[in-house]
C-alpha cells in the first residue's frame, strides 16, 4: 500500500505536459512537440518589415496554448512555447539587444501581464542576450485589429511606437504572433527611427497565409472551434 501511494505521489509531483498533461520534458509531451510542428512554417514574405524567425507556424495545434498564454495570465504554457523556438533562434545573427514589442499602459493594467516582455526575458535569459523592456513606446491604446482588413491594421497602427532612447545597431523585435506584419512594421520603423540599422523579428507563430495547408491532414479533423478556427490577428493587441 504504502508504495503505491508512493508511486502515485511521484506521478502526481512529475512534470506534466501543458497541452496533454502527460508526462513531459520542458512543458511539453514528445506527442505534442510533434504535433505542434507538424504545420510547415512559410517562408518570407515579400512585405515582411524585417527578417521574421517564428518558432512555430499558426495551427490549431498552438492556438490554444497562445491564447492561454496571452489572455489568461498561463506563463507555463507560453514558456514551453518559448523552448520549443530556441533552437532556432541560437542559429540566428546574434542580436545586441531584444526588445519587445510594448503594450499601451491601459492595456497591461487590463490584460495582467506583458506577453512580449515575458518572451524576450526568457530568450534573453537563455540565449545571454540584454533585453531592453522600455526600449520602445506604445505612443497611444490602438484599436483591437480584430476585425480590421489588412490596410485598417496598418493605419491603426502608424505611429504607434516610439524609440525612447538611441539603440545599438543589431536588434530582435519580440513578439508572440505576426499575422499581416502590422504592428511588426511600424515597431520596426522606431527602431530605425531609434538607430538601429539591423533588425531581426523574433516570434513564437507565424499566420501561414490564406494558401497554405498545415502539413498533417489530422490537424482538420477536428470539431469546430470559435478560438481555433480564428485567425491569427484575431489575437493582436
Amino acid at each position: 500500500m504504502l508504495a503505491v501511494l508512493r508511486d502515485l505521489a511521484l506521478r502526481l509531483l512529475e512534470p506534466a505536459c501543458v497541452r496533454c498533461r502527460l508526462p513531459a520534458v520542458d512543458g511539453l509531451c514528445p506527442e505534442c512537440v510533434q504535433a505542434l510542428r507538424a504545420a510547415v512554417l512559410p517562408g518570407p514574405a515579400a512585405d515582411d518589415p524585417a527578417p521574421v524567425h517564428a518558432g512555430l507556424c499558426w495551427s490549431p495545434a498552438c492556438a490554444p496554448l497562445l491564447r492561454r498564454y496571452k489572455f489568461h495570465g498561463d506563463l507555463a504554457a507560453g514558456a514551453a512555447l518559448a523552448r520549443l523556438a530556441l533552437p532556432g533562434l541560437h542559429a540566428l545573427p546574434r542580436p545586441d539587444l531584444l526588445v519587445p514589442v510594448p503594450l499601451h499602459p491601459a492595456r497591461l493594467r487590463r490584460r495582467g501581464h506583458d506577453q512580449a516582455l515575458g518572451l524576450a526575458r526568457l530568450w534573453g535569459r537563455e540565449l545571454g542576450l540584454p533585453v531592453a523592456a522600455t526600449a520602445l513606446r506604445r505612443v497611444f491604446d490602438s484599436r483591437p485589429q480584430t476585425g480590421l482588413a489588412a490596410a485598417g491594421r496598418r493605419r491603426n497602427l502608424l505611429g504607434g511606437f516610439v524609440a525612447q532612447a538611441r539603440l545599438p545597431p543589431a536588434i530582435a523585435l519580440v513578439d508572440d504572433v505576426l499575422s499581416t506584419g502590422a504592428t511588426a512594421r511600424a515597431a520596426v520603423a522606431a527602431l530605425h527611427a531609434g538607430g538601429a540599422r539591423a533588425v531581426q523579428v523574433w516570434v513564437l507563430a507565424r499566420s501561414p497565409g490564406r494558401a497554405a495547408r498545415p502539413a498533417d491532414p489530422r490537424l482538420d479533423a477536428r470539431p469546430a472551434d470559435p478560438w481555433v478556427d480564428a485567425q491569427p490577428a484575431d489575437i493582436m493587441r
